[in-house]
């Protein structure tokens, strides 16, 4: 019966030592020979469980992007119909009315009166047409770019690069043109 018991015994006591060998030391050792091979079941599911979150933030943050997309463009929409409705009860498609013309038009409009002369900013805007070479470093020519009025095109040398307008550009030299003309009217010949 002893001899028995101290069997069992004696594979209690071996089996102990298997599993402490297997859990304890063999990652130790693996630690030290292969440091990416093994990873704590803590740290792992720790890591899990911040990359669970980050997910569910960046689901988030796109559900808020897509909502405010389509905010954005029903405004826009609103906006676009609203003053589309304001040039039809007016009668007349002159941009040239300050109250319905972006404020990116006035400014530039008003700087180019007070700041440079008429005569100058329509030659700019001349040279902007035909593709003329011309430098950015002028003021004129940061002020229609800041604006987003202008934007380089294809050609470029050593005297500059030429610009070409955008669809915003064009706008606004509907408007300018709409505002040359108004003033044209007012003075008596």
């Amino acid at each position: 019966m002893v001899v028995l018991l101290m069997t069992y015994i004696f594979l209690a006591i071996s089996r102990l030592l298997t599993d402490s060998y297997d859990k304890l030391l063999i990652p130790q050792i693996a630690k030290v020979t292969d440091k990416s091979s093994v990873v704590l079941k803590s740290e792992y599911t720790a890591l899990q469980e911040a990359f669970k979150l980050l997910e569910g933030r960046l689901e988030e943050e796109r559900l808020a992007k897509v909502s405010a997309q389509k905010e954005r463009d029903s405004t826009d929409e609103r906006l676009i119909a609203a003053l589309s409705n304001i040039n039809m009860q007016n009668g007349s498609s002159n941009n040239a009315d300050p109250q319905t013309a972006p404020s990116s038009f006035i400014r530039v409009s008003t700087k180019a009166k007070r700041a440079w002369t008429a005569a100058k900013f329509n030659n700019y805007l001349t040279n902007i047409k035909n593709g003329t070479l011309l430098q950015s470093g002028d003021d004129i020519m940061k002020t229609l770019i800041r604006e987003n009025f202008i934007v380089p095109g294809g050609r470029s040398g050593s005297s500059g690069q030429d610009y070409k307008l955008t669809e915003e550009g064009m706008a606004f030299l509907k408007y300018w043109n709409d505002l040359a003309e108004d003033e044209n009217s007012e003075v008596p010949e």
